[in-house]
């Protein structure tokens, strides 16, 4: 694992430098100090954030709502894997545009946006495991290669699997709090 490790961080320490001192990277921060000067603008910019910032924050949690229905109504394996790292792509959304209309909209977009915070860690808990047992599979598939004992990789890919179950069994309580009317009436979802 040290070895490994210290190979793939040299690895990315050399690809970062190299993008911090590409031309296609100084570009970029030429054409994001120039953005404040010639705002592109949309017609929404004019509405009030309290008209609109209920429907932002109602079509974000409105996609998570969605994504969690995939998820759900997905066979177990990698498909439901998918479908959940999706669903917390969309949570962190959602979480995000509740959270930035709290200062507008007060207290239901904190109370939401804690919600669905729970939501996106659980999300997130499972989405750590499905990439750890890939990372350990890859582990035990190249020892074997070289003649070590993958047991351990076993084992340790036995108990990544069951903390993605736990995280699953917690999700669906959490989501069941998050998505109470309550919750997201204001939005208009």
């Amino acid at each position: 694992l040290t070895e490994r490790f210290a190979r793939d961080h040299s690895d990315a320490r050399t690809g970062y430098l190299e993008a911090l001192e590409s031309s296609r990277y100084h570009a970029l921060l030429d054409a994001l100090h120039g953005l404040d000067a010639d705002l592109p603008l949309t017609r929404k910019a004019s509405k009030r954030a309290t008209a609109f910032l209920p429907g932002a924050v109602g079509n974000a949690y409105g996609d998570l709502r969605r994504a969690v229905e995939v998820a759900e109504h997905t066979d177990l394996g990698p498909g439901r894997d998918r479908a959940l790292h999706a669903a917390r792509k969309k949570a962190k959304r959602a979480r995000y545009a509740a959270e930035a209309a709290e200062p507008v909209l007060g207290k239901s977009a904190r109370r939401l946006a804690k919600k669905i915070k729970k939501v996106q860690g659980l999300l997130g808990e499972h989405q750590d495991s499905v990439v750890a047992r890939q990372f350990l599979r890859e582990l035990g598939a190249s020892g074997h290669l070289v003649g070590c004992n993958g047991f351990t990789y076993g084992l340790w890919y036995a108990e990544e699997r069951q903390a993605a179950r736990d995280a699953e069994t917690a999700l669906r309580p959490a989501w069941r709090k998050a998505s109470k009317g309550r919750y997201h009436r204001w939005t208009g979802v």
